[in-house]
């Protein structure tokens, strides 16, 4: 009799079965997408090509390659996956449609272009977008009703062909990258009507033609909100908010540790606009930047703002610096202003205002300039307050006439008087 020997075991062999693997397809440069024939399973060329598109197959435009549709292109399938690399870039100028299923991937440095004027929803957008933050989407046409609940890396608008107005409908939240708005082709991008919103742009607005519009609505009591993490930058076109009932202007705030506001061209329509500086932010006006009556500035704490040589912050509303501090600056193009003020200013008690005395040849000259009249000193005020060296190049100034012991830098011809009443007198 044969026995087991103490260390056979019993196995049991457990098969499942086995899931059909995706194939992966490479584009190939200059092809129309549409076709199975211009898709490979090897980067170079070769190998197979898919049979159907609705197979959930993966489809790779690659780096360098720039691919244009040539009719309608459907894609499906378990696992289908419509994927921009770094350098490849869509251009649609028919509908794709992606299943629900399917994702749309694009990478960082590849783009989109969208070109058709079909529904977002049930065409290119209808699936799972998975675009990181350095990813392009282009809208060069688009249907009156635009994208809805998309988290965009870049997204420029190029509108060229679409023949209304394009209404996001206060469905689009985050832009990581910047907001470019080239052109609308005559009509509006409209952030909103009268639905609610919070816009997070992380990076740039920047606006160098067509209409933005806050909102176009009529509807009370609406809150419009706009973030930007990055720049205002306008060199063209217009930027507005149309809606004028009570309660419904446009919230605008800068977030960012260094955003600027530079206007170049274009229209800025700010009579419906609130602007905030956000808590910890700072902002530099390097130009000129009104407060429109009945309508606010406010800064949060820990933010700070400068205001650039030359510009002017002018205040018909409330202005409110909320204890921060604010920097006037001076250089050879000019001196900041805060010019009459006909609505109000408040909580300014950390104003810097600097002054440049110089030019292309620079020389000993009197100029009529004061300090600040109260809770400070000449010393601290002009002079860095310091009574040697010169710990910040380019600030300050010696002040000669008088003794040390009095806080003058020598003892020469007075380079400093006050005015009495009736003569300029040397101060010792």
């Amino acid at each position: 009799m044969k026995q087991l020997h103490p260390s056979c075991c019993l196995l049991y062999f457990l098969l499942l079965p086995m899931a059909s693997l995706a194939t992966v397809y490479y584009s190939q440069a200059g092809s129309d997408p549409c076709q199975p024939g211009n898709w490979n399973s090897l980067r170079a060329g070769g190998g197979s090509s898919p049979a159907v598109f609705t197979a959930g197959d993966v489809f790779v435009v690659q780096n360098g390659h720039q691919l244009t549709t040539g009719s309608t292109w459907s894609i499906s399938g378990s696992g289908a996956r419509l994927w921009i690399e770094n350098g490849g870039t869509l251009i649609a100028t028919d509908s794709v449609i992606l299943s629900a299923a399917t994702t749309f991937q694009i990478d960082n440095g590849g783009t989109y272009i969208h070109d058709n004027p079909f529904a977002f929803g049930s065409t290119i957008f209808k699936g799972v977008e998975a675009f990181a933050l350095n990813s392009t989407v282009e809208l060069r046409n688009s249907n009156s009703t635009g994208p809805s609940g998309i988290s965009f890396g870049n997204l420029i608008i190029n509108l060229q062909h679409n023949t209304s107005n394009v209404n996001l409908n206060g469905a689009i939240s985050t832009i990581a990258g910047n907001l470019t708005v080239l052109s609308t082709n005559g009509f509006e991008l409209r952030l909103s009507t009268n639905t609610i919103y919070t816009l997070t742009i992380a990076g740039n607005l920047v606006i160098s033609g067509g209409t933005v519009n806050g909102s176009s609505g009529t509807t009370a009591d609406r809150q419009f909100n706009l973030s930007i993490g990055g720049n205002f930058t306008q060199a063209g076109g217009t930027f507005t908010h149309t809606n004028t009932s009570p309660g419904s202007q446009l919230n605008l705030a800068f977030t960012g540790a260094s955003s600027t506001f530079s206007r170049t061209g274009g229209t800025l329509n700010a009579s419906n606009i609130n602007w905030t500086v956000g808590n910890n932010a700072s902002l530099s006006l390097n130009s000129d930047f009104s407060v429109a009556a009945s309508r606010t500035f406010t800064m949060n704490t820990g933010s700070s703002m400068n205001i650039a040589a030359g510009v002017s912050f002018s205040v018909a509303g409330t202005a409110d610096f909320n204890h921060q501090h604010v920097t006037l600056r001076s250089s050879i193009d000019g001196t900041a202003t805060i010019p009459g003020i006909t609505g109000a200013l408040l909580n300014a008690d950390y104003v810097t205002t600097e002054r440049f005395i110089g030019g292309p040849s620079p020389k000993r000259a009197w100029r009529l300039i004061a300090p600040t009249v109260t809770g400070t000193s000449i010393n601290a005020a002009w002079q860095e307050g310091t009574t040697s060296g010169n710990p910040n190049p380019g600030y300050g100034t010696q002040i000669t006439g008088g003794t040390a012991i009095n806080g003058f830098d020598g003892t020469g011809a007075a380079s400093i008087k006050t005015y009495d009443g009736s003569n300029w007198v040397s101060n010792q």
